[in-house]
């Protein structure tokens, strides 16, 4: 029989390793391939003014939008709010606020959201609004970029921006966490050679975990 210590000094490594596991399944997001942020022109938003654009998926499960602002971004005590309308931008399908991104980018914030399992070929629309609270803040800064047949508009001021789209990635989450495991080892085999790819790099990931705990169960009865 293990020592009552040890007992709980396992109980505590369980709760660690499914914590952490937990915690790296929330991170598993995955942006549509081969779009990137860029940076160019910059449209000011004023408080209380709303930034809308509409846009269509590529694929199922969408669940975040992350947006760059030119720094110094969103002032503390400051928000800005984010809904996700139907494609004409009456119906509201999910809200939220843009949040500092886990990247700790200065400027990269998301705006995340329950999955929306059948996104694939929808027209969804993008609203933003500052919502200041503070006397100093006087607009937020988010950049643009040209993009034929796209345009976006301050539905406040009806300032329309044609051939011009909001510096936007559009993010997705699988069902569940076996099926974003399964994509991110697609993901990653894209630039790894045969060794690392699909089947070995599953068993070298697996492989090292288990090592790595019974080692640290090992080392409880030295």
């Amino acid at each position: 029989m293990l020592p009552h210590s040890k007992k709980i000094i396992l109980a505590i490594l369980a709760l660690f390793l499914l914590g952490l596991f937990w915690r790296f399944s929330t991170l598993l997001y995955f942006p549509a391939s081969g779009s990137f942020l860029e940076k160019g022109d910059l449209a000011k938003l004023h408080p209380k003014e709303t930034l809308q654009q509409n846009f269509t998926v590529e694929n199922n499960d969408l669940a975040k939008v992350e947006i760059i602002l030119r720094s110094p971004g969103i002032a503390p005590g400051d928000r800005a709010e984010a809904k996700l309308l139907d494609g004409n931008c009456q119906k509201t399908l999910r809200t939220g606020f843009l949040e500092n991104s886990f990247l700790s980018s200065n400027n990269l914030y998301d705006f995340t959201f329950p999955i929306i399992p059948n996104s694939k070929n929808q027209t969804y629309c993008l609203a933003l609004t500052f919502l200041s609270q503070k006397s100093t803040s006087h607009s937020l800064l988010f950049f643009s970029h040209p993009e034929a047949g796209s345009q976006f508009e301050n539905t406040t001021t009806k300032e329309v921006f044609p051939d011009q789209t909001l510096s936007f990635r559009l993010v997705y989450k699988n069902s569940s966490f076996w099926k974003n495991l399964d994509e991110l080892n697609q993901r990653i085999s894209q630039y790894k050679p045969l060794l690392l790819k699909s089947i070995y790099l599953d068993l070298i990931a697996g492989g090292f975990l288990l090592l790595s705990l019974l080692l640290l169960i090992a080392l409880l009865f030295l």
